[in-house]
């Protein structure tokens, strides 16, 4: 996981036990799932400031994520709605 500012990750583990998926009940599939969250990331933002994250397989340098996400903007359609 690459941010393009200095991040601090807060440990703070935590189970959610029996989490249901009603769509997945209805449909006769298993429907309930434990999830488990390791933590949070912190980070320090001014007013008006942006900030890139990226999580893969590949290590990518932060410093070119603003340009790899203005290229892959240019390739897709615009949307005004979640229609």
């Amino acid at each position: 996981m690459q941010f393009t500012k200095k991040a601090e990750f807060i440990p703070v583990p935590d189970w959610y036990y029996n989490v249901e998926y009603l769509k997945e009940l209805n449909r006769g599939y298993e429907y309930l799932e434990d999830l488990f969250v390791p933590g949070y990331f912190e980070v320090e933002l001014k007013k008006g400031e942006s900030l890139l994250f990226a999580a893969g397989t590949e290590i990518s340098t932060p410093s070119t994520l603003s340009k790899q996400f203005d290229a892959n903007k240019k390739d897709r359609i615009e949307r005004t709605s979640f229609l």
